[in-house]
């Protein structure tokens, strides 16, 4: 049960220090996923220095401390600019004086290993509980408590709760382990208290949702701005005539000639500008769909004209290509309206929330939604001319002619496309020669110019394996002085026959399996994503369905007691080459149940029969702590790996997760001649 407890919070935890980060420091949310590699990392070092009499778990509440103070003080902002791709941000935005401008390398390099111990912790106090159980028990009790995490950290997004109350369930999740020595105990209890006010004080004037904590400000006019994760960009404004950006579609700016639109789609419609200029030009009815739900709420309460109080509105929260996969509805205009995030989705696949919607499969979707004369409209504050360039080449592939393109110096630009903009056009849409690749359902990158890993992020990589290394090599090094004399003060065999601490001996298959397993994971996410819409309940339903695979093969294991590995490394590879062969678009069928099935049999297949095997070679492992930690370890370098889809597309991931696999298998082999009784 403590185990059980330990896992679930861990799970809870990891998820939970990366949403809070992405809340306070900006533009962390485009390296969140380093801190999830950090807490694999923190837990495979912790899982070497289980066998350290003295628990570590008391000094979690004063370093969890530590890790909000320095994010609050220093409140620094990330200096992201790369020269082949552009990430929002705050580019182009007024400058936040409070903000300190950091290198990512430098906050990622300070986060990640303040994150890395904080996991240390909880990993020893998990290995000392796992080593006591046979393995496949404790790894069963270990997938069962994160299971609960995730329900958890579910039940968060759903409910949405107050930070305080997320870190009260961390808190209090590990506070019956901390009572062995009751100084240590006390002091403990007492930093939990100081980190919940702590927390609590910081989040005064904020409110929550599944993706950003949210702050306005109203001068005296009435007219609000609001903030998401502390970027202030969205303005509250009423109605203007004249040529804004929002009203060049309908022709008021004299860039096309005036129209009427009767039913109108606005994806992004945020906190309602975009749905109040519609119907200020006379639309009968606006659909409003937005995948964040408190964009919604703030305009319903703060937006001077309160366009969402017309009959005329109906809103969605919904992700805006799933909701247009729902639907057959004919659009007279449907408007991208100024859709840009600041961070990925999910801290286990590199992708935007937005990356779905700009595809060149999307654009061709949302022209089987437009009326005989329908218009597509995209529009913002591009930052950049090629990213307009790019989206002017992507429209011309979908809809098989030029767009009408209006931009300005600054790239704030509207783009128009769809049967109906030869009737509105003063003259033929001019030439627009886009250089850059599209940005396609494969790879789903608009903001690179072309397939690569940007120099950022090889740098923040580099600084990160760099750490990885040094962290597991030092805290193996010290777990291994720990167990070069056995319980009779007397040298141990391993330290008679090794050069080296026995920590030092990665697991050479479960390493490989842990990156393969990474790797697969994040291209799970993405599918899924593609299926059902990249939302925060997505991400979570596809880790739930993960675990309960991985569920599913501890019974296999211990219910037909698995012999040998080999006849499931002939059905993995058999999955993998299916999941390559058929696209994900092949699965997007209108039933959302059957959607969910083909999902669920087709990518998370491999993912089931691979734990079959993990589980097969953990059953069978004298080691079990330092089997998983080198799982962990392995699963960090798959999670730097899996940015190599910048560059190859997220297929292609597929035959670098075969070839980890093999590499497992072969050392697998290899270890069968060494040690033939070794299964």
């Amino acid at each position: 049960m403590k185990l059980f407890v330990l896992s679930a919070v861990a799970l809870y935890f990891e998820l939970l220090v990366v949403r809070w980060t992405n809340a306070y420091v900006k533009n962390v949310g485009f390296f969140t996923n380093f801190l999830v590699l950090a807490s694999f990392v923190g837990l495979g070092a912790g899982f070497l220095l289980a066998k350290r009499k003295e628990p570590l778990l008391p000094a979690f509440p004063l370093l969890l401390l530590i890790y909000c103070g320095l994010v609050h003080v220093a409140r620094p902002k990330l200096s992201v600019q790369d020269p082949g791709a552009l990430f929002w941000g705050e580019y182009g935005r007024p400058r936040d004086e409070q903000a300190l401008s950091v290198d990512p390398e430098l906050f990622v390099s300070i986060a990640y290993v303040m994150v890395a111990l904080q996991f240390l912790l909880l990993g020893q106090a998990m290995g000392r509980l796992f080593g006591r159980l046979p393995p496949l028990r404790g790894y069963a009790t270990n997938i069962g408590g994160s299971l609960l995490g995730i329900i958890l950290y579910t039940a968060n997004s759903f409910v949405l709760p107050k930070p305080v109350v997320w870190f009260a369930v961390v808190l209090g999740g590990i506070a019956p382990f901390l009572w062995r020595r009751r100084d240590a105990a006390i002091a403990a209890y007492v930093i939990s208290v100081v980190v919940l006010g702590f927390v609590g004080w910081l989040d005064v004037g904020s409110s929550w949702s599944p993706y950003y904590r949210t702050e306005h400000k109203c001068d005296a006019n009435g007219e609000c701005t609001l903030a998401g994760n502390g970027i202030w960009g969205m303005h509250l404004r009423r109605f203007v005539e004249g040529p804004t950006l929002y009203n060049i579609p309908y022709g008021a700016a004299g860039l096309v000639k005036a129209r009427k639109f009767d039913q109108v789609l606005i994806v992004g419609c945020g906190a309602g500008n975009d749905v109040n200029v519609a119907l200020a030009h006379g639309a009968e009815h606006v659909d409003g769909v937005d995948i964040n739900p408190m964009g919604i709420e703030m305009g319903q309460r703060l937006h001077p004209d309160k366009p969402y109080a017309s009959p005329k509105v109906s809103l969605y929260v919904d992700d805006g290509r799933a909701f247009l996969r729902q639907n057959d509805k004919k659009y007279d205009l449907i408007a991208y309206a100024l859709p840009d995030s600041t961070g990925v989705v999910s801290s286990h696949a590199n992708m935007r929330m937005e990356s779905y919607l700009f595809t060149v499969e999307a654009f061709r979707a949302v022209k089987t939604h437009l009326a005989v004369d329908g218009i597509f409209a995209v529009y913002n504050n591009y930052r950049e001319q090629w990213l307009v360039e790019k989206i002017a080449g992507m429209l011309e592939e979908a809809f098989g002619a030029r767009p009408l393109v209006f931009s300005d110096p600054t790239a704030t630009a509207v783009l128009l496309a769809g049967p109906g903009t030869a009737a509105i056009q003063h003259s033929p849409p001019r030439e627009i020669a886009s250089h850059w690749a599209p940005a396609t359902d494969d790879w789903p990158f608009l903001y690179l110019k072309r397939p690569h890993v940007p120099s950022l992020y090889i740098r923040a990589l580099a600084v990160i394996g760099t750490l990885s290394i040094a962290f597991i090599t030092l805290v193996a090094w010290r777990a291994g002085t720990l167990d070069e004399q056995d319980a009779d003060g007397e040298e141990s065999d391993v330290a008679r026959t090794a050069k080296f601490p026995s920590p030092f001996r990665v697991d050479g298959p479960m390493f490989f399996l842990g990156a393969a397993f990474m790797l697969l994971e994040a291209k799970s996410i993405v599918t899924f994503g593609l299926l059902f819409g990249t939302t925060w309940l997505t991400t979570a339903l596809v880790i739930g369905a993960i675990l309960a695979m991985v569920l599913i093969a501890i019974v296999v294991n211990t219910r037909f007691a698995v012999k040998r590995v080999w006849p499931w490394g002939v059905a993995l590879a058999a999955t993998l080459a299916v999941v390559y062969v058929i696209p994900p678009e092949r699965l997007v069928v209108a039933s959302p149940t059957l959607r969910y099935v083909l999902g669920v049999v087709t990518a998370l297949s491999p993912v089931m029969i691979a734990n079959v095997i993990f589980a097969k070679l953990l059953g069978d492992t004298k080691e079990a702590p330092r089997s998983l930690a080198s799982n962990l370890v392995g699963s960090v370098f798959g999670g730097i790996a899996e940015y190599v889809s910048l560059a190859t597309g997220y297929r292609m991931l597929l035959p670098l997760v075969g070839a980890l696999y093999a590499a497992a298998f072969v050392l697998v082999y290899l270890r069968g001649k060494s040690h033939p009784a070794t299964k």
